[in-house]
């Protein structure tokens, strides 16, 4: 499962799968290189996200995650970010 949550500054984007008490990775968004060319937080998150999955070691993790993050392109942050 993919969670991601606005944590006071910061977008965070949790791996749930083998766990229920805590996540199997954690990635911050503040680690992420931002290019400067675009403003859009929207655009940010989805290439995030694809970056996400090009780190994952499983093809099964990294589809999943493509998947998610296809799923969510052009959505309002809203949709999909709890606490925004």
């Amino acid at each position: 499962m993919i969670k991601i949550y606005f944590n006071s500054n910061d977008y965070v984007c949790e791996l749930w799968e083998a766990s229920t008490k805590h996540p199997d990775c954690v990635f911050h968004f503040e680690d992420y290189q931002k290019s400067d060319l675009v403003k859009d937080d929207k655009y940010h998150i989805f290439q995030w996200l694809l970056e996400i999955a090009s780190k994952m070691n499983f093809p099964h993790h990294a589809h999943e995650i493509a998947e998610f993050a296809m799923e969510i392109y052009g959505k309002p942050l809203e949709e999909y970010v709890e606490n925004l």
